[in-house]
């Protein structure tokens, strides 16, 4: 599971946003959350077309390939999904466990 990570740290501790980084692309990135330190790619702006339209997706950077973020890193989303459930009834955290339900995101072109 992935998402879309708008700030990167570079190797050597500074900042940088992925509009910035589209711009002057140096150094090796990592994640900005404080307790992780997984290895980050950049995407670069592209479109994406849709049934009726075609719609920019901005610069943003993303876990690399075989990199995971710790546990409590706010861009891993399994574990942020684990914390949500075990804050819940305890039913839904063990039927997760069991593999029972699944959590799934969908995103609307359209709403109502």
């Amino acid at each position: 599971m992935g998402s879309k990570i708008p700030e990167a740290s570079l190797g050597f501790g500074n900042r940088v946003d992925a509009t910035d980084y589209e711009n002057k692309p140096y150094g090796t990135l990592f994640c900005a959350s404080p307790s992780c330190s997984a290895q980050l790619s950049f995407v670069k702006r592209h479109d994406r077309k849709y049934a009726t339209k075609t719609v920019e997706i901005a610069p943003c950077f993303r876990l690399k390939r075989n990199e995971e973020h710790s546990a409590k890193c706010k861009y891993n989303i399994g574990g942020q999904l684990n914390i949500i459930a075990k804050s819940s009834d305890s039913a839904v955290f063990s039927a997760i466990e069991e593999s029972k339900y699944e959590f799934r995101l969908h995103i609307l072109l359209k709403a109502l």
